[in-house]
């Protein structure tokens, strides 16, 4: 799967500049998934994304959310949550400073 998510990077970026935040929400398309998760994780160093609306840039992403959905429907669903989600500036920075998987967790179960 994550050989997938690699391939379905490079055609489709999902780099993005929000907010101050530099973010990734990388995903496959949902017949590679077998079991639907999200993970995010905060990077102590960036790693650098092509963005989603700009090929041609790069950006030094420190937060990425990664997508596996295995329903087509959800996918949309998830990811127009997700984009709002992290326009909020208060939450992406509640993000990018969380500590634990708790913090992170309870900032999508309010």
């Amino acid at each position: 799967m994550f050989r997938k998510i690699k391939e379905r990077e490079e055609s489709f970026p999902t780099g993005l500049s929000i907010n101050n935040y530099n973010v990734a929400i990388p995903h496959t398309d949902p017949e590679y998934v077998f079991k639907q998760f999200i993970a995010i994780t905060t990077l102590k160093r960036p790693i650098p994304f092509q963005l989603m609306d700009d090929r041609s840039k790069k950006v030094n992403v420190k937060i990425v959310i990664l997508l596996g959905l295995n329903e087509p429907h959800d996918q949309l669903n998830v990811l127009q949550q997700l984009i709002q989600m992290i326009q909020d500036e208060k939450k992406i920075e509640q993000i990018a400073s969380s500590t634990s998987v708790k913090e992170i967790r309870h900032l999508f179960i309010q």
